[in-house]
Order: C-alpha cells, then sequence, then structure tokens
C-alpha cells in the first residue's frame, strides 16, 4: 500500500474537497531530454530522440513518442511561443500574509485568517469566483429534523506546511479540530480534521440510527450551480453541482488503515457516499456535506472522546430545524486577518506527513473544459497519466491502447461519463506502468523494471448513468484496478496482474467473467453494498480473494482459486476448485496460467451466462506450441490448440495462440496458414523471409487466421525475446533471387501501440518482394514499399480490408525519377494513421479506388499531384483528403455494428452519409469479386449492382450468422465462386447447385451429401 493513503488512526478527516488531494509541481524537460512538440491543456504530445539499433545490429536514432495527460496539466499560452505554460501546485505568501497560487487553469487565495469573510477565494478558469467560508459542525437527525451544533470555526492563523499545503491547526471553538487545504492543478481540497470523538447523537437527544456527521460552508454571491440529482440506493438525494468549467463530483468516504494493514472493506477512497446538498437560507448560500453516522461511528471511537465542556456547549447550540441552526450563524467579518500573517513552517513536509491513518470524507470539483470531453484514446498511441486525469461525456478505448502510469503524483484515471470499450480479441487495450517497456513506446526515465503499485485507480467509473462494459483489458502495477463507484457495469476478457485491489464494486451490480487476476496484495475482488457475480475467473498469488460489506454478496462459478493466503469473506460458489500452489498451471512465453493438464478441464457446470458459454467455445486453456526451427520445407500450421466446445473448462480462458515463434527462416518453401489458426509472434522478428518464401494465410469469414504479436494475448508485462528498435512479423533481408510473396485472405494482423519503426509489417525498401491482402483487418501496423532501382520490384495489393491506425508509405520515387512499385488499392476502409503516396508514373501501375479515406490523421498526401496524378477514382472520404477523380465526400460516418464486424452501412440515410457510398464505386460488384459480400446490416448481397465504395463483408444467415450457402451443400457461396463474379467458372463449383459434384475441378471439400470419398 502507498504511504501516500496514511491518515491518521487518531484523527478524523472530515472532507470538504474542491477537488481531490496533490502534491507538489512537476518538472519541466531539459533540452537535452524529451520535447514537447504539441501541447494543450492537460495534455503534452512529447518526443524523445535515442539510440537505437537496426535489425543489422546497427547503431540507429530512434524517435519516441507519447502523450502525456493529466487534468490541469498547463495554465496558459506563452504570448510568443503559443504554447501552453505547466502549471504548478504551490503557494506563495503575499507582503500582507495571504497565499496565493496563481500558477494553474484556477487561481485559490487563502486569507491570513481562516475566520476572515470570504477566507477561501476560488477563482475558476472562466473568471467566476467562488467565495467561501467553513462554517462549523453538527449532528443532524434525520428523523426529527433536530440539529447540534458541535463547534464553530474561530480564529486562527495558517501555516504553510508543504509548497502547496496550508494548515489552519485548532481553528474550531469547542471541538479539537484543524483545516487543511491543497491546492492541485485540477482544484483545490478543504479537509476538517477532527482530533476528537464528539460522542454519540443519543447524549443530544438523537437517535444514532437517523443521525448524519455534517459540515457546513458558506458561500458569498456564488455563481448558480446547475444541480444534477442524484438518487442513492437510500432514500437519500446527492446533488452533483455544475459551475461550467468546474464541477462538485460525487463525494466519498473512506478509512484507511495503519502502514502494512489490509483496509477495512468500505474504508478507502471510494468506499462511502458523502451526500451534498446545495441550500438558499434568507438570502445565504451554504453547501451541506452530510456522512451517516452508522457508516462513519467506526472510526470515531477510535479518537478521543471530547470533554464533558464540549457536550454541554453543544447541548446548548441545537435547534429544532437545520435551517434554522444555519441561519443563526454570524456572518464572517471582514478585516480580521490585519496583522495576521501566514507563517511557513521551518522545515515544510510533504502532503499527509502531518496525518496518521482514520477516516476521510471527500467530494471533488474537477475542471471540466471541452478537451476533456468526448476523449478518444487511439489504438496507435502510448498515453503517460502523470496525475489525476478527469474525463467527461463519452470516452473511447480503442483496441490497441496503451497507457502508462508515473510512480509519483498519485496518477488516477477517473471517468464521468459513458464508456465505449472498443477493444476486441487480440486488440486489447494495456494500462501499466512507466516503468514497464513490453509494450507501447518508452517514457524517458524508465528503469524498465517495474515494481509495486503506480496508478491509484486504473480505471474509475464514478456515476455514469450507463452500464458501462470494460473488456479484452490487461491492467498492471495498479493500487486500484477497476472501480465501479454508483455504476452498473460488467469486467470480461480481462487480465489484472501486480494490482492490489484489482475489482471493487460499490454500491451496484456486477458481473466478472472470464477474468486472470495474479499477484494481489489487497483482495481480489471487493463488494461494497454491490451484488457481484464472478464466472470462470482465475486468482493466483493473492493475500485476499474476496471482501463484501454493507450488505455487499459475491458468487463465484467455474473458477479457480491457487495460493490464495485467506478466505476471510464468505460467498456463494458452484463449480470452483482451490490448490495451494501454482502446480495447476503451465507457462508458454508471456502466458503463464494455462491449465497444466486435464484436471480442471471439462469440470464446469454450463450454468452460467450464456453469452459467456458461446465465447468459451472460442476460447483456450491449452497453451502455443513454440517452435524453434526454422521452415526448409512446405508447412500447413492449423489449430492445435484445443477450443473450449465441450463442457467448460475451470477459470481463465485465453485467446488461442496455436503457435509461437521469433525469427524463423522460411527459405525456398511455402508456409500455409488456415482454419482459423493463430500465430504469435515474440523478439525482433516474425518470420524471415528468405529466398523463395512464400506464406499463404486463409481463414474464414466467422474465424479468421490471426498473426499477431505475443502481448496481444499474454498477460505477464515482460519482453520475451531481444527487443531491437526495429521489429518486423515479416523480415526481408535480401537479396533474392526469387522474391518472397506473403498473401493473405481473412486474416487479422493487430499488434499494440509502439514506436512507429517497431510496429513493421512488411517493410520492402530497396528488395523486391509481394504482398497482398483481401478480406483482412490490420490494426497498428506499419507497411512501407520503396524500390530503389530497376532491378527491384515490389507489388502491394490491399482489397477490401480494413486497415486501422496503420501507418502507410508506398513510393515509386521522387522527382521524376521512380522505379517499378506496382500498388493496387480497392474496396478498402482506412481509418486514421497514415497514407504516403509518391507516384512518378514511370515503371510501376497503381490503381486506387472505390476507398473509404475514414479520417486518416495524417491525411492522404501525395509527392507531386499535379504533373503525376495517381490513377484514381471513386474514393470517398470523411474528415481527410480523397485522391482521383469522382471524389465523394462525406458529413458522417454513422456505421453499424453487424455480425461480422462494426463497420456496416445503414440502409438508408442522407445525402453525404454512408448511404451515399452505396452503388457508387468505379465498376460493378462482379467485376470487384464481391457478388456473395454486403455492406449493410440486412445482408443483401452485391451480385450484379454498381460496386459499392469502401469495405464489404461476406453476407451471412441472419439466423445462424454463417455466410449463405444457397443451394445448402454445406459450403458457403463465396468459396464455391471464389473470384466472386457470380457464375461458376474453370476451378468452381455452381454455388446455385447442389447437385453439382465439381468433377474435373479443384475442391476444397465435399460436399454434404456428395458421393465422393
Amino acid at each position: 500500500m502507498k504511504t501516500h493513503r496514511s491518515i491518521p488512526a487518531a484523527w478524523i478527516v472530515f472532507c470538504l474537497s474542491l477537488l481531490g488531494a496533490g502534491t507538489t509541481g512537476r518538472s519541466v524537460a531539459s533540452p537535452s531530454g524529451p520535447q514537447a512538440v504539441e501541447t494543450g491543456p492537460h495534455s503534452i504530445v512529447w518526443q524523445d530522440v535515442a539510440q537505437g539499433v537496426d535489425d543489422q545490429g546497427q547503431a540507429i536514432l530512434v524517435t519516441n513518442s507519447w502523450t502525456e495527460l493529466a487534468t490541469g496539466l498547463n495554465w496558459e499560452r506563452h504570448p510568443l511561443s503559443g504554447q501552453w505554460e505547466p502549471a504548478f501546485e504551490e503557494f506563495e505568501i503575499t507582503p500582507k500574509g495571504y497565499a496565493v497560487a496563481a500558477r494553474g487553469q484556477h487561481r485559490l487565495i487563502l486569507a491570513p485568517d481562516i475566520n476572515e469573510g470570504g477566507s477561501v477565494d476560488l477563482e475558476l478558469p472562466g473568471g467566476q469566483r467562488l467565495r467561501s467560508n467553513p462554517m462549523g459542525l453538527s449532528f443532524f437527525d434525520r428523523g426529527t429534523g433536530k440539529s447540534v451544533l458541535l463547534a464553530e470555526v474561530t480564529n486562527c492563523a495558517g501555516e504553510l506546511v508543504a509548497p502547496n499545503v496550508i494548515l489552519y491547526r485548532n481553528c474550531f471553538d469547542t471541538l479539537k479540530a484543524s483545516i487543511r487545504y491543497v491546492y492541485t492543478r485540477y482544484g483545490m481540497e478543504q479537509l476538517v480534521i477532527l482530533h476528537e470523538n464528539p460522542g454519540s447523537p443519543a447524549r443530544y437527544g438523537l437517535n444514532p440510527e437517523t443521525t448524519t456527521l455534517e459540515m457546513f460552508t458558506e458561500f458569498h454571491q456564488p455563481p448558480v450551480p446547475r444541480k444534477i440529482l442524484r438518487q442513492l440506493a437510500t432514500d437519500e438525494v446527492d446533488e452533483e453541482l455544475d459551475f461550467g468549467n468546474m464541477r462538485v463530483g460525487a463525494g466519498v468516504a473512506y478509512a484507511e488503515a495503519e502502514p502494512g494493514q489490509v483496509p477495512l472493506i468500505g474504508m478507502f477512497e471510494g468506499g462511502l457516499r458523502v451526500t451534498k446538498l446545495w441550500q438558499q437560507i434568507e438570502g445565504r448560500d451554504f453547501l451541506i456535506e452530510s456522512v451517516p453516522l452508522t457508516t462513519a461511528q467506526p472510526a470515531l471511537e477510535r479518537l478521543p472522546t471530547a470533554p464533558v465542556e464540549t457536550m454541554q456547549a453543544a447541548l446548548k447550540r441545537q435547534t429544532s430545524d437545520r435551517r434554522d441552526l444555519l441561519a443563526s450563524l454570524p456572518r464572517k467579518a471582514s478585516g480580521v486577518s490585519e496583522g495576521r500573517q501566514i507563517a511557513k513552517a521551518s522545515a515544510p513536509k510533504p502532503v499527509g506527513a502531518f496525518e496518521s491513518p482514520g477516516f476521510v470524507l471527500d467530494y471533488p470539483i474537477t475542471l471540466s473544459t471541452s478537451s476533456q470531453t468526448n476523449y478518444v484514446f487511439k489504438g496507435d498511441t502510448t498515453y503517460y497519466i502523470s496525475g489525476r486525469l478527469d474525463l467527461y461525456g463519452t470516452t473511447m478505448i480503442e483496441g490497441g491502447t496503451v497507457v502508462k502510469y508515473a510512480n509519483t503524483n498519485n496518477p488516477c484515471f477517473i471517468i464521468w461519463g459513458p464508456v465505449n470499450c472498443a477493444t476486441l480479441p487480440y486488440r486489447m487495450a494495456v494500462f501499466s506502468a512507466k516503468d514497464d517497456d513490453s509494450v507501447g513506446e518508452t517514457i524517458t526515465g524508465s528503469t524498465g523494471s517495474p515494481s509495486g503499485t503506480y496508478a491509484d485507480y486504473a480505471i474509475y467509473i464514478n456515476w455514469t448513468y450507463t452500464f458501462t462494459d470494460l473488456h479484452d483489458l490487461r491492467i498492471c502495477y495498479a493500487w486500484l484496478g477497476t472501480m465501479f463507484n454508483y455504476t452498473a457495469g460488467s469486467v470480461r476478457n480481462a487480465q489484472f496482474v501486480d494490482c492490489a485491489y484489482p475489482i471493487y464494486a460499490s454500491h451496484t451490480t456486477l458481473t466478472v467473467r472470464n477474468a486472470l487476476v495474479h499477484g494481489v496484495t489487497g483482495y481480489a475482488i471487493g463488494a461494497e453494498g454491490s451484488t457481484v457475480s464472478a464466472e470462470h475467473v482465475t486468482i493466483h498469488n493473492a493475500h485476499l480473494a474476496f471482501a463484501n460489506s454493507a450488505g455487499g454478496t459475491l458468487g463465484l462459478t467455474n473458477s479457480l482459486l491457487s495460493s490464495v493466503t485467506n478466505f476471510w469473506y464468505s460467498f456463494t460458489s458452484s463449480s470452483n476448485a482451490t490448490n495451494s500452489g501454482g502446480s495447476m498451471f503451465s507457462s508458454a512465453i508471456a502466458g503463464a496460467h494455462y491449465l497444466a493438464d486435464n484436471t480442471y478441464r471439462n469440470a464446469g457446470t454450463t450454468n452460467i451466462s450464456p453469452s459467456l458459454l458461446a465465447d468459451l467455445k472460442r476460447l483456450t486453456t491449452y497453451p502455443p506450441l513454440v517452435l524453434t526451427n526454422d521452415f526448409t520445407t512446405d508447412t500447413v500450421l492449423v489449430p492445435q490448440a484445443q477450443r473450449d466446445t465441450d463442457a467448460p473448462d475451470l477459470g481463465y480462458h485465453y485467446n488461442p495462440l496455436d503457435y509461437c515463434w521469433s525469427g524463423l527462416n522460411l527459405t525456398n518453401a511455402t508456409l500455409t496458414l488456415t482454419n482459423g489458426v493463430a500465430v504469435a509472434v515474440y523478439g525482433t522478428k516474425g518470420v524471415i523471409l528468405q529466398d523463395g518464401a512464400q506464406v499463404i494465410s486463409e481463414g474464414s469469414p466467422v474465424n479468421l487466421n490471426r498473426y499477431v504479436r505475443y502481448t496481444t494475448v499474454q498477460e505477464q508485462p515482460v519482453i520475451v525475446g531481444t527487443n531491437s528498435s526495429t521489429r518486423a512479423l515479416f523480415d526481408l533481408p535480401g537479396p533474392y533471387t526469387t522474391p518472397p510473396v506473403v498473401r493473405m485472405r481473412f486474416t487479422d494482423i493487430a499488434q499494440v501501440a509502439d514506436e512507429t519503426q517497431r510496429r513493421r509489417v512488411f517493410y520492402a525498401v530497396g528488395v523486391p518482394g509481394s504482398l497482398s491482402l483481401t478480406d483482412c483487418q490490420l490494426g497498428a501496423g506499419f507497411v512501407a514499399a520503396y524500390p530503389t532501382t530497376n532491378t527491384v520490384t515490389i507489388t502491394v495489393a490491399f482489397t477490401n480490408t480494413v486497415v486501422e491506425r496503420t501507418w502507410l508509405s508506398f513510393t515509386e520515387g521522387t522527382g521524376g525519377v521512380g522505379y517499378p512499385l506496382h500498388l493496387s488499392l480497392y474496396n478498402n476502409l482506412i481509418r486514421f494513421g497514415h497514407l504516403g503516396l509518391a507516384y512518378v508514373n514511370t515503371n510501376g501501375t497503381w490503381a486506387i479506388h472505390d476507398n473509404l479515406f475514414d479520417y486518416v490523421e495524417e491525411g492522404v498526401t501525395q509527392d507531386d499531384p499535379i504533373n503525376f496524378p495517381i490513377p484514381a477514382s471513386h474514393n470517398a472520404a470523411w474528415g481527410a483528403n480523397s485522391i482521383g477523380t469522382f471524389k465523394i465526400y462525406l458529413t458522417s460516418c454513422n456505421y453499424q455494428a453487424g455480425p461480422l464486424g462494426s463497420y456496416y452501412y445503414p440502409t438508408n440515410g442522407g445525402t453525404n452519409s454512408l448511404t451515399s457510398l452505396i452503388d457508387a464505386g468505379s465498376r460493378n460488384a462482379t467485376n470487384a469479386g464481391l457478388y456473395h459480400f454486403t455492406v449493410t446490416t440486412n445482408q443483401v448481397k452485391e451480385a450484379t449492382t454498381q460496386v459499392d465504395v469502401g469495405c464489404h463483408y461476406v453476407a451471412v444467415d441472419a439466423t445462424t450468422g454463417l455466410p449463405l450457402d444457397y443451394d445448402g451443400d454445406g459450403i458457403p457461396d463465396y468459396l464455391e465462386d471464389r473470384n466472386g463474379n457470380g457464375t461458376p467458372d474453370s476451378g468452381e463449383t455452381d454455388w446455385q447447385s447442389a447437385s453439382d459434384l465439381g468433377l474435373g475441378v479443384w475442391i476444397t471439400e465435399p460436399k454434404n451429401n456428395a458421393n465422393l470419398p
């Protein structure tokens, strides 16, 4: 557990937090280190040029680039450079004794005396002022409406105890308590610290069961907040207060344990709800924070009890109505600070050094500007979260995204709205540590050896009011991995490695399906006031498996628990197994939790979620085979890791990997991948294409072949094999007598985010070769083709392929001098990434037609479009430029999810929408080979129409989800009519006639009821 979370065992901390706790200012890169190439109010894009090594071991310069994120990271633009200046978390003491923090998007002024009128003056980013005074503490009985004023704020001078912390010691009149203020980049925090227990409400004639502990703060002529009402599970209502560019969000209460102890369930940040109420009484504005005494009592009882005199004073300040109590509070006078000075502590301490473990009440006001709304985490980008990050609107997480957390400044990621988790099998998003170099770009200063916890909260979902489905994720080195606070949701197909508290649900309903939890210093799953249903979970090396409180329940089915130290909390159980050690597992490359044998296979019940039961049939508990011998003869690879198609195996299931290898030579032979086989590459090189090499890969529309890096599937955050500055899934060393050929169909090629050079898929620069992708998916890759002499011929053909977040660079030559590059791009969807084209119309044949360019971020660039226009037509674009003649520009891309993917078109729409791409292509669908394909969810085939622009899917049966089979012979139409022109040709069978036995032609498999062997 991190020491910065320590708060007093002998104190209670009662927080009025105009944001969350903070730390001191950050350092700025020196000229010799990473350089900021782009800045914004909450972000910096860094580039760092470092020495690297290429495939031949030669020294090269490598540019690492990442995006740093934190709320309020910068504060204003420099008048000359236009760049945003870094924010600093620190106070300066003025000659008149005030504490001023002014180098942030918001500014805070604290009076020397906390009892001064408007002693807390917060200027919002838009210039509005929130001037306030802490007023007092009370007990309030919800049943009777009675209130007892326990203590009022009195005159007290402040003290600068840390660069961004002011402390007013013992500033209440009849109860021993202090107030601490913390200024952060993302807001401010006011904490009321009780040193004494005010005693039981019963002593004041109140019912402890219906009494709340409350803190009052008065605001002076504030802007009117927009109130967002939140109904709790109880009869309480909480108000979120929105002031435009700052907001008061959901409050929490928590207590931390002594150092080295496991926290009490529900007694840490995010555990208990603190309600807020904004009331106007006799022209005065008050903020009332409340927490039920029944939840606070365990922490209060650890404090020294206040003396009898305190209780007697409180009894004299009892009212029958809370409004009367607030109205009776005297208004704070001005001028009381004269002659006082905020003193500087002789030895400033870090935040929290003046406290010990205890109980905390908190609510946040966070910066909420447009640049923090509807944020997209891109699948080809590495992000570095250096502090607290608050996001609003809809947050999208793409597959391939890598997010790394600093090990200082308490980094956390808090989401205040819906989440679109756009990850997929083999395209997971990874959340890890700054020092983890196994994925993403290397952050300057990385040790390469992560340990302990980094993120306070890797993903905190806070009061979104929408069901949140987090899936296909890996979270490593987080104190709290996923937090669902008053937000229903699910966690599925997820991996948690070396996290203190991987999964936690607070006052909600959560399902956990197919999750791997390894290395837990706290507890694996927490349920506070929540119902958690967990199926097919593997928990290995955990201090505590589960914890539940406040009526929380947890059910576990078909799961494995290994090397779990304690089982203190109860849970319902069905078809689970426990083991004292890790002998149930076997390892392969970076996957450490495949089942070692059949002991726990076929041992599960089928009485689980139907969707999970269906998913398990494509997943596996079997490890891949690690191949170490070169391919020197023709080789066919088919799936060997058994998919769980029978009775469910227990525990976590991986996306299948059938084979793994690194740097295997393929020489004068053909390597064939088929039937949905999955191959993972580790180390620097995948297949080294030597002379005469051919790679042929063909899956099916419903069972793609996979050719990926191991980090897209396996959980251990380690570098396996060499890790040079340039890597390639297919390496072309040359020279060649017979150039290599890579031809793929229905194949998925995937990697996680990394530096561009390290994402090489096919890099033919100065060497001949051929690459053909048809009906494929390519994500986070780098493909380059550049012949350098007339003796080098390169052929690249992308047909009907989805290319996402990929760098494409095709160069025939420059300055009118070109070499033989043959490029064909037909009916592709190219989303984001980069497409660079250099065409000089000399030796190569180019054709770029019927493609959709969707926000190609670098644009579709041409070397010389005036003198050497590229042979292109009928291409469409949205948010990017198009090329050629008959260009189509869209104003929206409202894709529809369908049975085979996410990029179907709607069946109706307006001009310049996706619907306008139907029948808008350059040729007939029969000539495009797309007769049996479709772009719409109604599964109507293209048939003989003009081809639709963009990528197509094979038309499937609406009931079975399988490719259409018109004649019912067991062979899909698209496969019988292999060239896709709608008519049987030589080598094909008639897709409209089951009686066509295919004699004298090539047959891929016997037909149903065929009289052939």
